[in-house]
């Protein structure tokens, strides 16, 4: 799979020049290319590149990370800075690409509550990376942000790891959301642990803990995005 992915049709190229913020826990490597760490072409599809994404995804180990793998590429690419009259489209374009992930899923007969359970993770991701750069905590992005736009709710950073306790119960069943959501761990998502003095220790065990589940379920998961990462 090419980087294709990342790149809008020509009516929506819109380059956003950005820094990828450096993660605390640097052993995780970003699913963009270093070329795209500081030029981000933001992700939508449309024609004949769905049908292909619709192939990969279908034939995936994985197809809910497979799916969401441009909406990962976004997060770890996630701009530092942005100009105030670029914010509304850059995140129009993010929930475009939320609304083609969510018809991707449907075609592909992944079961509704997973690929609901991954875009509401996918939602509180994105908005807490967008919350913590200058132009995201204000504007546009703060008066509606994805997950509000999606799902109606501004939680996440709670309900994402009630989400983890509930699935994990099951890990055979809802193994493929729950490796989304250590991709997104990966990514610097903190949630609620972001205010707690030992929040980072938390996490690293979170993480850890669905490592280990995840390496027992088949192949054995890398313990992070590679930048050649290809969503199988």
């Amino acid at each position: 799979m090419t980087d294709s992915t990342l790149t809008p049709p020509a009516a929506d190229m819109m380059s956003f020049l950005s820094t990828t913020p450096e993660h605390k826990d640097s052993e995780y490597e970003t699913p963009v290319h270093t070329s795209q760490r500081t030029e981000l072409n933001v992700i939508v599809e449309d024609g004949p590149d769905s049908k292909l994404r619709l192939a990969e995804i279908s034939a995936a180990a994985n197809p809910l990370l497979a799916a969401a793998r441009p909406l990962l590429c976004a997060l770890a690419a996630m701009p530092a800075k942005l100009d105030a009259a670029l914010v509304e489209p850059y995140r129009n374009l993010l929930v475009r690409e939320m609304h083609l992930y969510q018809t991707l899923c449907d075609q592909a007969n992944l079961r509704r509550e997973h690929v609901l359970a991954v875009r509401y993770c996918l939602c509180t991701a994105l908005d807490e990376a967008a919350n913590n750069t200058t132009w995201g905590r204000r504007g546009v992005w703060a008066g509606k942000s994805l997950l509000v736009t999606f799902h109606g709710e501004s939680e996440g950073g709670i309900k994402l790891f009630q989400i983890i306790g509930r699935l994990a119960a099951s890990f055979q069943e809802h193994g493929n959301v729950l490796e989304v959501i250590y991709h997104l761990l990966g990514l610097g998502f903190e949630g609620r642990y972001s205010v707690q003095p030992d929040g980072r220790k938390q996490l690293d065990n979170i993480r850890q803990q669905l490592l280990t589940q995840l390496s027992q379920r088949r192949d054995p998961v890398m313990p992070a995005l590679s930048p050649d990462f290809q969503g199988r």
